[in-house]
């Protein structure tokens, strides 16, 4: 905890004596939710800087930037760091022949601390720096906050860095004393007796505030002694009065100008209460040495006043089929932070501060979403546009009729907007493109084809191109030859067409060759022959009608060929007619004239060879 005060009697700027007109001024504070320090240095003086400042920015004790600016009257510059479990510090000095001793500094803690963190690791307290009070009329001082204490004490500021209390060998010191009634009845009169270290000047002691009226003396050379009289001082015990109890004296003093690195410097008080014995306080020490560490961490300190943002790039466009997930492609920004935010649209942003983030939840059409890359209260902004879309459905195809092998094929016709053509269902292989395709092949085929809109392929439709071949196949089932469907039929016999066997089916009577010639949808095609041989398992004779008048009809199916005789009997075995016929296939079909014949009953007697048939038939 630090506290300031500020005397009326500060120097005033003269134009008269060479004296800086400007002031420099620091300030900090955290923005962007905690989650930036912010430092200013600003011109709070009459008149412009004749010259430019150095400042230093420390994380810790470590430097981590250093710059000079130049301002004018009443202007400023402003310094980012991202916020970190670590004190942040600026210095900065001021312009050559400025009025007094001012060394402006300004320190930054976290306003939250991790409670598991190591005790190596706490942000430094800003104690352990100097503060800007080396004009007399200022006065700061910072006390650390503690359960408990010994009430006769004595602090010095700053602290210094490290165990070993390093400061800067131009750093002044000030001392605070401080002294508690811990008897058992009031003190009339307390004295504080500081022996002065001999690397301090004692020409340069400025004695500060106390808790009550006092006087003081300076004694001694060398390590000359410094006495504080609280007379009539009156304290209450700290029983009595607890509060009441305490008092302080504070004083500073400069180093000797020509101390030495490593130079060790202690000092201790001691308090006297009316005739008692004296309290001793702590001993306090500061070594002269090095007060600016190496960083063990990074720290990107953005000086707001010269640079710029990096230029913020959202990407290119996204587009997408029915998804509605995507990852967002912003650049990594080198120079300040990056966050996404939606300008337009339906989304979800995973992580809006990821320039590569998922963004999920996405509605149908157009979505923009914005990256701005911040520095300081500088930005640079990119949008990117998402659309999603939904997937087509599948062209319609017009179906094309039955063609023939060998004729110019029709064209495919699709109706849909960006048609792609294949050859297979899964849409690897890509045949052509366009609402019309013409295909080249022989045999009938499936092709498949979609309509592409706004990048989004929908499902393949298929449809098939039916070729009627110009060879066919039958196929024999038996003695049956069934051809493929079509609409008409012509079977031939030994490559003589067949008088009435125009079905798809034939029933073969006679061994030998057969082939069947079709028609489909205007198509013309022919089979090869196929040699058909009938076995019968015996000679087999059918005759009709019976009883007949005019004329008997004969088929007789035997595996023997040659010269047959059909000879017509009597019931009395007398031979009345007489023919001959020659049999060169398995069946002869022949018809046989008996009109001439008296009515009866009569025997019909086949031969051929050594095979016999008869067969009974009446004549009315």
């Amino acid at each position: 905890m630090c506290e300031s005060f500020y005397h009326s009697s500060k120097l005033l700027y003269s134009p008269k004596r060479r004296m800086e007109p400007s002031q420099c001024a620091l300030a900090a504070n955290f923005t962007n939710q905690q989650q930036t320090a912010e430092f200013t240095i600003a011109n709070e003086g009459v008149g412009d800087m004749t010259d430019s400042t150095k400042y230093r920015v420390y994380a810790n004790a470590s430097l981590v930037k250093e710059g000079k600016v130049k301002l004018q009257k009443g202007a400023s510059t402003t310094l980012e760091m991202p916020s970190q479990v670590v004190t942040y510090r600026l210095e900065a000095d001021q312009v050559p022949h400025h009025p007094g001793q001012s060394r402006p500094t300004v320190s930054l803690q976290p306003t939250s601390i991790p409670t598991n963190l190591p005790s190596m690791a706490m942000p430094m307290p800003i104690d352990d720096f100097y503060q800007d009070d080396a004009d007399a009329e200022v006065d700061i001082y910072c006390l650390e906050i503690v359960d408990s204490f010994d009430p006769n004490d004595k602090q010095v500021s700053p602290r210094g860095i490290s165990s070993r209390h390093y400061i800067k060998a131009e750093d002044e010191l000030e001392y605070l004393i401080r002294f508690q009634n811990t008897g058992t009845d009031v003190a009339y009169n307390v004295v504080v007796k500081d022996t002065i270290s001999e690397h301090l000047d004692i020409a340069s002691l400025r004695v500060g505030s106390g808790s009550h009226p006092f006087t003081y003396t300076v004694t001694g050379r060398g390590k000359p002694v410094i006495t504080f009289t609280f007379k009539n001082i009156n304290l209450p015990d700290h029983k009595t009065n607890e509060p009441g109890s305490h008092g302080f004296v504070k004083f500073s003093i400069a180093q000797n100008p020509d101390n030495p690195k490593g130079t060790v410097i202690k000092n201790t008080a001691h308090n006297y209460f009316d005739y008692n014995s004296p309290i001793a306080t702590n001993e306090v020490t500061n070594i002269i040495g090095d007060t600016v560490l190496v960083s063990p961490v990074a720290v990107a300190v953005t000086d707001c006043g010269v640079e710029e943002p990096t230029v913020a790039q959202a990407g290119s466009t996204i587009s997408l089929c029915e998804t509605s997930s995507a990852v967002l492609n912003g650049n990594q920004p080198i120079k300040g932070t990056g966050r996404w935010k939606v300008v337009s649209g339906q989304a979800f942003i995973v992580d809006s501060e990821n320039p590569g983030s998922a963004v999920q939840a996405l509605g149908y059409g157009e979505t923009v979403l914005e990256w701005t890359v911040s520095l300081c209260k500088k930005t640079s902004t990119s949008q990117v546009k998402i659309f999603r879309y939904q997937v087509p459905t599948a062209p319609f195809i017009a179906e094309v009729p039955l063609q023939c092998e060998g004729d110019a094929l029709r064209p495919l016709v699709a109706t849909g907007t960006n048609i792609t053509w294949y050859s297979d269902a899964v849409k690897k292989h890509k045949l052509s493109t366009g609402n019309e395709f013409t295909p080249s092949v022989t045999s009938s085929t499936t092709f498949f084809a979609t309509q592409n809109i706004n990048g989004c392929e929908g499902p393949a439709k298929a449809v098939e191109v039916k070729i009627q071949p110009k060879k066919i196949e039958i196929v024999a089932k038996g003695d049956t030859l069934v051809a493929p469907p079509a609409d008409s039929y012509q079977w031939y016999f030994n490559d003589e067409p067949m008088p009435h066997a125009k079905g798809q089916k034939l029933i073969v009577k006679n061994s030998g060759l057969y082939k069947a010639k079709v028609v489909t949808n205007g198509c013309e095609s022919i089979s090869e022959n196929l040699e058909h041989t009938i076995h019968l398992p015996a000679a087999e004779l059918k005759v009709q009608p019976n009883p007949v008048s005019e004329a008997l009809s004969l088929t007789y199916a035997s595996n023997a060929t040659g010269q047959v005789q059909l000879i017509v009997r009597s019931h009395l075995g007398i031979q009345v007619m007489h023919f001959s016929a020659e049999k060169s296939l398995t069946v002869l079909e022949k018809n046989l004239i008996v009109s001439s014949l008296v009515p009866g009953m009569y025997v019909l007697e086949v031969r051929l060879g050594r095979e016999v048939q008869r067969y009974k038939f009446i004549k009315l």
